[in-house]
């Protein structure tokens, strides 16, 4: 799993309540499959937001609670973030993201 796939992505896992074990590549780096808005909340695409107690882990995301944007980047071009690890403030509702 660690190698990788040969489009250079992670082997992921996941096992559900059944046990049954399926191994699947990591998504797209360029398609994000959640948004983050300002507020810290994660968007589908259809526009549900999703319970901050069950977050996107082993999804794509992209920031889009803003219109200002630094250089390289526009509104149309943001960098996608793998979402490895997230941790729930449950004082403020909000989570943090792939910080260890």
């Amino acid at each position: 799993m660690r190698l990788g796939t040969s489009n250079n992505r992670l082997v992921l896992a996941k096992v559900t309540p059944e046990r049954i074990l399926t191994f699947y590549e990591q998504p797209d780096p360029e398609i994000p499959t959640v948004l983050l808005d300002r507020d810290g909340r994660f968007i589908r695409s259809t526009g549900r937001i999703l319970n901050p107690t069950l977050p996107p882990i082993r999804e794509r995301a992209a920031f889009s609670g803003t219109n200002w944007v630094a250089s390289p980047w526009d509104n149309h071009r943001l960098p996608t973030c793998f979402i490895q690890h997230v941790e729930l403030n449950c004082l403020t509702g909000k989570v943090m993201i792939n910080e260890n």
